[in-house]
Parts: C-alpha cells; sequence; structure tokens
C-alpha cells in the first residue's frame, strides 16, 4: 500500500509518552516516512475506565477530564503558543463527541461495540494530532485516522484488511505525492459494514502491518 514514503515506523505509548519523547522521536525517523502511533502512555486504561464507571454509575467525567487536560498539558509542553490554538480546538471537538457517547452509556448503562472502539481509540486520535503538529514544525506533515482507509474483512476468522478498498484509497489521496511526514492512527479502523472497530491487542502494532 506504502509506494513513495518508503519506511513506515511505528511508536507505542511509552515513546511517546510526554513532549520530550515525542522530540526525541523526531531524531529517529528519516526525512520522509509513514508515522504509526498508539495513544500516550496510560490514556487507553483511563477511556476504559472512564466506561467502567459509566456503567457503574460511578464518577466518569473525571477520568475523561483527566485525559484532555493531559494531552493539554504534552500540547502546552511541545508546541509554540501560536500553533496551540487550533490544534486543542480540534482535540476538544473530538473530546467532546467522546464525552457525549459515554453520557449516553451512563444513561443506557450498557454500549455498542462501536461506542466502545469510538472510546477507547480517542488516544490514538490525539497522539497523532499532536506528533503531526510538532513534525509541520520540522517539514511538511500531516495526519489520517486509519478508519478512513483501514478496512477490516470480518468474514476471516484472524483480522484480515480488505486490500481492495484500502488500497484504493490511500491511491485516490496521494498522500505521499504532498507530505514528507505522514501521521496514522494505530489501533483504529473500520469493519466492512463501515462501523468504527479497532484492531486489539497490540493493535498498532497491526494497523503499521497493514499500512
Amino acid at each position: 500500500m506504502n509506494e513513495v514514503l518508503k519506511e513506515v515506523h511505528k511508536f507505542g505509548g511509552t515513546s511517546i509518552a510526554n513532549a520530550d519523547r515525542i522530540q526525541h522521536i523526531s531524531t529517529l525517523i528519516p526525512d520522509s516516512c509513514v508515522i504509526v502511533v498508539s495513544a500516550m502512555a496510560g490514556v487507553t486504561k483511563l477511556l476504559i475506565d472512564s466506561l467502567t464507571s459509566a456503567i457503574n454509575q460511578d464518577d466518569w467525567s473525571s477520568l475523561l477530564d483527566d485525559v484532555f487536560v493531559f494531552h493539554e498539558n504534552v500540547v502546552d509542553d511541545l508546541l509554540p503558543t501560536p500553533l496551540r490554538k487550533d490544534l486543542m480546538l480540534s482535540i476538544r471537538e473530538d473530546f467532546e463527541k467522546v464525552k457525549t457517547i459515554v453520557q449516553g452509556v451512563a444513561w443506557m448503562k450498557t454500549y455498542s461495540p462501536a461506542q466502545y472502539a469510538e472510546v477507547i481509540s480517542f488516544g490514538e486520535l490525539c497522539s497523532a494530532r499532536i506528533i503531526s503538529s510538532y513534525l509541520e514544525t520540522i517539514s511538511s506533515a500531516t495526519w489520517v485516522d486509519a478508519k478512513d482507509f483501514l478496512v477490516i474483512d470480518e468474514g476471516h476468522d484472524i483480522l484480515t484488511c480488505d486490500w481492495s478498498v484500502s488500497g484504493g484509497f490511500w491511491k485516490e489521496k496521494q498522500y505521499a505525492d504532498t507530505y514528507n511526514y505522514l501521521v496514522v492512527t494505530g489501533f483504529r479502523a473500520r469493519c466492512n459494514k463501515g462501523f468504527i472497530t479497532t484492531l486489539g491487542l497490540n493493535g498498532s502494532d497491526i494497523s503499521a502491518s497493514f499500512v
């Protein structure tokens, strides 16, 4: 699927756990590549805990607020002031969507697989946005949500990529012709019925192998 950007680099949560580590990975990558990222360390657990707390009628809101503030602090440490506002507005927009889902879970005391996937993969969205914004201070960069192109064929016992759909999207967008760095959300994908899904344990590693 990757034709122009020769290398794919994957970074897990510990590798991108704070601003210093994000700055460090920028010294490890070549001048042009695809970067697949996990959620920052500890974030996915907080998101899962928020759903559990919502089901149990406990305080889920403070857990989500902790997630937002954590990313806000990373942005403050990583980027100059002029670059922070638009980034945090986009993260806030996604955060409010997640908060609405978890509020609904608290009311209904249940959630669908798609709702679960959307909430627990919010961290990957934040990581991709933040790292892409930082790399833009170095070279041309953008990010992409893997669920927009990575389609999983559910008709198999193991995770199988639907290459006919996924490869077509990748070629159509031609990211590699425009940007030196393309940051891709790990873990996130969509099923062939169109719903968001996740790739399970070590899902970002699977994302990188598909890319």
